[in-house]
């Protein structure tokens, strides 16, 4: 659970904590100089943005469009 101020406690889900020495009991090791890669493809995030942003854009022209014809339609009516 969030403490505040960067300070995290356990849990009934996360368990006992592990404290040791790290590449021991299954913890992992630390590596000086090392970058920790993404997980994520950023060109292939930016393509799905996009494409949602397209599509998005493309309903709300829909929209509109529809809505001129309904105003059209009603309009040709005569009471």
């Amino acid at each position: 659970m969030n403490l505040g101020n960067n300070l995290w406690g356990a849990t009934n889900n996360s368990g006992v904590a592990q404290v040791g020495p790290s590449g021991t009991g299954g913890r992992g090791t630390i590596q000086a100089g090392s970058l920790e890669q993404s997980n994520v493809n950023l060109s292939q995030q930016l393509v799905d943005m996009i494409e949602a942003q397209q599509g998005y854009t493309a309903n709300a022209k829909v929209i509109s469009v529809a809505q001129v014809l309904m105003q059209t339609a009603t309009g040709m009516v005569q009471p």
